[in-house]
């Protein structure tokens, strides 16, 4: 985007319909907490947002933890909010 900051984007206009999940970690790098939960309160503004959680990770985590059970949760998470074209 050839500039300092990246552009603000307009959340309610990303994936209109879509059930967003954010899930981010306490030890991420890449990513503040700051930064997520201003995400979080953007998505909860647009009606988008159907989970949210934080854990104790970083973005590695998804990648190469010693304990992935978190895995499992997101799986039922995927199961919750997806819902299959009738």
């Amino acid at each position: 985007y050839s500039e300092p900051e990246p552009p603000l984007y307009e959340i309610n206009k990303i994936g209109d319909g879509i059930p967003w999940v954010l899930i981010g970690g306490d030890r991420d790098l890449l990513n503040t907490q700051v930064d997520m939960r201003w995400f979080r309160d953007q998505l909860v503004e647009a009606g988008a947002l159907s989970y949210y959680e934080e854990y104790q990770g970083s973005h590695m985590s998804f990648l190469c933890a010693k304990n992935a059970t978190f895995y499992d949760k997101i799986m039922e998470i995927i199961d919750e909010v997806h819902q299959e074209p009738a």
